[in-house]
């Protein structure tokens, strides 16, 4: 049987609560401590958290375009250079805080912009449309 491992409160509390599902996305359990368990539970819990919630932070813009409904962004990141498409933008972003906000393209991947106001005229006006 597959199983899906995920965090109850990825953002408030990233340290605790992982749950744990099936294919049929049916609740299996929930560990509310992953300290607990042994090593080798702990190593594989870890290892599929930090592929689901792979997350690269946004360090500069590079270049931001708006066509057809969606935004395709240029960016440096805190793990090398990245190409990221995200459509419908309003329907796929997360703010995190005044100056902050996750997008999420339609593979489900992420990108965090940690300082809105700091990345350019563009991507600012881009951005605080979903702030």
């Amino acid at each position: 049987m597959a199983v899906r491992i995920a965090r109850a409160f990825p953002f408030t509390d990233p340290s605790h609560y992982v749950g744990f599902r099936d294919t049929h996305d049916k609740d299996i359990g929930l560990v509310v401590d992953e300290t607990k368990l042994d090593d080798a539970s702990r190593k594989l819990i870890a290892e599929e958290l930090e592929r689901r919630y792979f997350t690269p932070k946004v360090t500069k813009v590079i270049s931001v375009k708006e066509e057809h409904g969606a935004v395709m962004w240029q960016l440096e990141t805190d793990r090398g250079p990245r190409r990221f498409v995200v459509r419908n933008i309003r329907d796929n972003s997360v703010p995190m805080g005044p100056d902050r906000l996750i997008l999420t393209d339609p593979e489900g991947n992420r990108m965090e912009f940690t300082q809105v106001s700091q990345y350019g005229p563009k991507a600012y006006d881009v951005l605080s449309k979903v702030m």
